[in-house]
């Protein structure tokens, strides 16, 4: 029995954690579903963006990630089509740029990661940065984010630059979400 810092167990061979590299499946389709926006906020603090996530005050209803310097909002998630009709039309009369990334859980984390930084190229931000290890890092910090926790940040990025700007709202909101993880 394997216990996570989610507080949370589950029961796995020797063989899958120890030489497969398996995890907990609780933990992986946690990390699967936020990668979308941990991977947008990393490229963009690489140039020092600010990225706004479920945000509805811009348009009226939520964009996924809206990166208010550049005017650009990404969406991973397809809805239905009257919203993303509706939220297409306004963020075009609100002269926003909506960029739409496809992602499903179990879709590759460096072929998205590929794709995001395309769509920042296509924004004139050009990242260079290998994307095997950008996704081993954001991977690597959001599985370990107990040890975090216990620092309070401190060394979180000792050998690179990531920083999220978060207003109040969007400060809470992670914060929810950080508890409801038992992150903190």
């Amino acid at each position: 029995m394997v216990e996570m810092l989610a507080r949370h167990s589950w029961k796995a061979k020797v063989s899958e954690r120890a030489i497969e590299g398996k995890g907990c499946k609780v933990c992986e389709k946690d990390y699967l579903t936020v990668f979308p926006k941990l991977a947008v906020m990393y490229y963009a603090a690489m140039k020092h963006i600010k990225v706004q996530t479920d945000i509805d005050k811009i348009i009226g209803i939520p964009l996924e990630m809206y990166l208010p310097e550049e005017k650009v909002a990404i969406e991973t998630v397809s809805q239905t089509e009257n919203v993303e009709t509706l939220k297409a039309y306004l963020c075009r009369k609100r002269e926003i740029k909506l960029i739409k990334i496809p992602y499903t859980l179990g879709s590759g984390e460096v072929d998205f990661a590929v794709k995001i930084k395309k769509a920042f190229r296509s924004l004139h931000i050009f990242i260079t940065s290998n994307e095997d290890e950008d996704t081993a890092f954001i991977r690597q910090r959001f599985l370990n984010g107990e040890k975090y926790r216990k620092n309070k940040g401190d060394g979180l990025m000792k050998d690179r630059q990531f920083h999220i700007y978060l207003d109040d709202e969007e400060y809470r909101q992670v914060l929810q979400a950080l508890i409801a993880l038992k992150i903190i």
